[in-house]
């Protein structure tokens, strides 16, 4: 049996792995150029706990991941309350104090020129069906309407990031 601290390394390792080479792989599959996972605090996407550190244990407030297409590469954001658990594996890109999370959502669809970005919504699917109705509508609300009308439901991109193992994860 393997203490807590051994279990969070292991875990940590995996989340490595799956942010550093599954994810890139599941998403370079999919016609969305960015993905994201949004979380209300005891409310969490069934992929929250594959995509946190061991230590982030539940979403705070509202736990935003953003992962975009950016040429070869798959950038990782968060838009989150500020946590260095979390930006050892995500680029910190919510300015909390002077923007919403919106606003601060608007402005990287603005960035990267997103064209189609994924939500975890399904209604065939319940392991991509992790944003809640509430935020889902608050977001439809806040985001500019040339960013809605890119919203779109790829449910193969959790349901992939869930079934694909990692090679910590088949060695154990």
């Amino acid at each position: 049996i393997k203490t807590v601290k051994e279990q969070y390394e292991i875990r940590d390792q995996i989340l490595k792995e799956r942010l550093e080479i599954l994810l890139p792989k599941v998403m370079n599959n999919s016609k969305a150029d960015a993905w994201i996972i949004a979380s209300k605090e005891y409310h969490e996407d069934l992929l929250f706990p594959l995509l946190v550190p061991a230590s982030y244990i539940t979403a705070r407030r509202v736990t935003m991941l953003a992962f975009i297409k950016d040429k070869e590469n798959i950038r990782r954001f968060s838009l989150s309350l500020p946590d260095d658990d979390l930006e050892q594996y995500y680029e910190r890109y919510w300015d909390y104090k002077n923007e919403t999370q919106s606003e601060a959502l608007n402005r990287l669809f603005t960035e990267f020129n997103v064209s189609h970005i994924a939500w975890n919504t399904s209604e065939d699917s319940a392991f991509a069906d992790g944003l809640s109705s509430g935020l889902y509508k608050q977001y439809q609300r806040e985001i500019d309407p040339k960013f809605v009308a890119c919203f779109m439901e790829d449910k193969l991109l959790p349901i992939k990031l869930m079934e694909i193992r990692s090679e910590t994860e088949k060695s154990l």
